[in-house]
């Protein structure tokens, strides 16, 4: 890790773990990177997000389009999203991202914001 990176592990939902709340932030450039599962490789691409898990979805999918991404697309690795600048790193697995948006959400603006990012990922509107 460069300094003054932090890193921030997600795994239960959206959520910082020490206040609780939803990681929400202004759209901002972050950069998304996979690998490690069966491929040397890491792969990075830079995206922009509203939330934590917006930025994953968007850096998720366009690594799959992109065919770059080895056995890591099937959604078993872990997407370190960095949000830049001053460089924040999360991890977030897959498998809680996946869970996350097949989740029912806790009020109608989060199922909707789920549902827009089920849509992305899944039709790229």
């Amino acid at each position: 890790m460069r300094n003054g990176d932090q890193v921030v592990t997600v795994r239960n939902g959206e959520q910082n773990a020490n206040t609780g709340k939803v990681v929400a932030m202004a759209s901002q450039k972050c950069t998304v990177t996979i690998g490690g599962l069966g491929d040397p490789a890491e792969h990075v691409v830079t995206v922009e997000g509203d939330t934590l898990y917006e930025a994953a979805v968007r850096g998720w999918k366009a690594l799959r389009e992109g065919r770059w991404s080895g056995d890591d697309a099937s959604g078993t690795g872990v997407l370190v999203v960095t949000v830049q600048p001053p460089p924040v790193v999360h991890r977030v697995k897959v498998t809680d991202l996946r869970a996350w948006l097949d989740g029912g959400g806790k009020s109608p603006a989060d199922r909707m914001h789920r549902q827009r990012l089920k849509a992305l990922l899944e039709d790229g509107k």
